[in-house]
Parts: C-alpha cells; sequence; structure tokens
C-alpha cells in the first residue's frame, strides 16, 4: 500500500480464523513453519493450535480477499474448515502443538511437517503431567477428503522406551503413501509422563532435532 495510505481488512491485509475443536477449551494459534518461493515470498504455512490441530495455510492460489471469502486459504469439506492433522493421546485427549513445525521434502513428493506436542506457557504447566508426542506427518499437496483430518490412526507407531541411562526408539518399516496398508507418516510418544516439547526445533541437512523438557 501507499506509504500513507490506512490499512484496511480484506484489501491490503487479511485476518484467516480457523476454528476450535472445542468451545469450551481455551485455544490459540502457535507460531507457523512456512514454505518461501523462488522470491522469497511465502507459498504455504503450517501452524498448530492449543487443541492439537495442525493447520494448513495455502497461498499457492494469491493470497486476496476473493479467495480467503472462497475458503482456498483452509482445505474446506462441504464448507467446513478441516485441518491437516489433529494429535491426540491413544486415549483421545488433544495433544497442544505450541512450536512452529519443522517441514522436509518428501522422498516421493510433498513435504513431510515435524513437529513435538505440549505446552510450557502457564503456571499450572510446571507440574501438569500427560503423554506428548512427536509427530512427521505427510502431506502429499492432495486436495481429496482423505489428505485432511489426518489422525495417529494414519500413522506408523514407533516406540520409545526409557531406561536409566537412555531413550531407546524402537522403528517399524513402513511404506508411505495413500493405499490400502500405506501411511501418512510416523509417530512416537514420549516414555516420561511430564516430558514435552515446547521449544521450536532445528532443521539441519539431513536431520530435525527437537529438544524437550520435563518440569
Amino acid at each position: 500500500k501507499a506509504a500513507g495510505a490506512a490499512w484496511v481488512e480484506s484489501t491490503n491485509y487479511f485476518k484467516i480464523v480457523v476454528p476450535a475443536a472445542s468451545s469450551g477449551t481455551a485455544n490459540s494459534l502457535a507460531n507457523p513453519g512456512v514454505i518461501l518461493g523462488d522470491l522469497g515470498e511465502v507459498k504455504t504455512m503450517y501452524a498448530g493450535d492449543l487443541q492439537g490441530q495442525l493447520w494448513k495455510f495455502d497461498f499457492t492460489e494469491g493470497l486476496n480477499s476473493a479467495n480467503i471469502s472462497n475458503n482456498k486459504i483452509i482445505k474446506t469439506t462441504s464448507g467446513v474448515k478441516k485441518p491437516l492433522f489433529t494429535a491426540k493421546t491413544s486415549a483421545g485427549v488433544a495433544q497442544p502443538i505450541t512450536i512452529a513445525p519443522l517441514i522436509t521434502t518428501a522422498k516421493r513428493s510433498g513435504v513431510m511437517v515435524i513437529f513435538g506436542t505440549g505446552k510450557f506457557v502457564e503456571q499450572t504447566d510446571s507440574s501438569s503431567s500427560g503423554t506428548q508426542s512427536i509427530y512427521s506427518v505427510w502431506d502429499n499437496g492432495g486436495t481429496n477428503a482423505t489428505d485432511y483430518g489426518l489422525t495417529r490412526s494414519s500413522l506408523q507407531q514407533q516406540t520409545a522406551s526409557e531406561t536409566v541411562s537412555a531413550v531407546n526408539i524402537t522403528t517399524s518399516a513402513f511404506t508411505l503413501g495413500t493405499a490400502t496398508g500405506e501411511k501418512r507418516g510416523a509417530y512416537f510418544d514420549l516414555p516420561n509422563g511430564r516430558e514435552r516439547i515446547a521449544v521450536s526445533g532445528e532443521q539441519g541437512l539431513s536431520t530435525v532435532t527437537l529438544n524437550s523438557i520435563i518440569p
């Protein structure tokens, strides 16, 4: 906009609202992980919320009021906005996402969105407990209903066990894909009931590093 022009919503700035999974629980959106284009422009963003929903914001069709009002930024099914993935424990308890996801290329196509769950922002978090996890979710770029609304049942479980001196991770092989029997990524539960991922990670050339904390 021109330097002296006023900011006008839906004209030179835009607000994109994502729904809470539960209206009775506090919610907020964490910092996003981004995919940049050749000119440094944001093409795609991934961000999680306190209710475990991982949202994808797709700007490849252009950021303008028509695309936002027509729900082209966030995937919808029958007009309802859908997260790419929802993080819940095996017991169905929502796991908060408070870090920016890390995004890596996948071997076949699309990207892997990697993040951990856990919260350490409120005073009560210092004594809270509950199973938290690390997830790697494959976004294949598809637009079918089955390409969104993924859950841990869509992923291959890996097993982490704690000993006196180390945490051992036992891996289970799987085929990445969308066909029957194939998985959309992997996850493992952190073995300590109070352990959580509440600090943003780092991405190397061939590695992703996430730091956990135990209050």
